[in-house]
């Protein structure tokens, strides 16, 4: 095996007893924050989804279950909920489409329970042979299965570094029945528009170029 491969595994189950993986405890009412799409209709404007996948297939989420659980995704600061969002256009290009944008929100939303994560920025997770490519990999039915893994084991999330953010922000992979939460979670009554915040951070967003800006041309 070369360096230059990911050496990131599946859990092995088999030689290791997950319920002593690290642990990072949350309490409840502890503020985070998530980037998402804002449905005005709903108590919470949307906020709260788990994410999950059917047996079988891979989910769009790093850390996603397989239905019927599923997994809610935040961030210890507003800029690492903003990054996952922009951050394959962003960090590629420089700059990006105000369409991905559009109709999103920011919200501070504090934890409803105390929260016992496992721990994925531990040192002491590598002795269960993780490696830091958790956090960065485009493997993701391996990282589902570490989630799958930590799920069964009995913790309620995994705590772990967020693929495009540097420094110090951290994610929340929440663990949770599929889908919204029933009865629903309360929401913040003031969410964040996201493109005005990027734009106040220093992103540049490009609209698409008005009809009057276009020259149609007859084949």
């Amino acid at each position: 095996m070369s360096r230059r491969d990911q050496a990131l595994r599946p859990p092995d189950t088999s030689a290791h007893d997950f319920t002593k993986f690290p642990r990072k405890t949350h309490r409840a009412g502890t503020a985070w924050f998530r980037q998402h799409n804002d449905r005005p209709a709903d108590v919470d404007r949307g906020a709260w989804y788990f994410a999950s996948h059917d047996a079988g297939d891979v989910g769009d989420g790093r850390f996603d279950l397989s239905d019927p659980d599923g997994s809610c995704y935040l961030a210890t600061t507003k800029r690492g909920a903003a990054n996952e969002c922009i951050g394959p256009e962003y960090f590629e290009r420089g700059w990006i489409d105000a369409d991905l944008v559009a109709g999103r929100v920011l919200s501070e939303l504090p934890l409803p329970h105390e929260v016992k994560a496992a721990d994925m920025t531990s040192e002491r997770a590598s002795n269960f042979r993780v490696t830091n490519e958790v956090h960065s990999t485009g493997d993701y039915a391996t990282t589902q299965a570490w989630a799958q893994a930590l799920h069964d084991a009995g913790y309620d999330g995994v705590h772990y570094e967020l693929r495009f953010s540097t420094g110090s922000p951290r994610g929340l992979a929440l663990f949770g029945p599929g889908g919204p939460p029933e009865p629903t979670w309360g929401g913040d009554p003031d969410p964040e528009d996201l493109r005005a915040y990027l734009e106040g951070e220093g992103i540049e967003i490009v609209d698409p170029p008005s009809m009057d800006a276009v020259t149609i041309v007859t084949p």
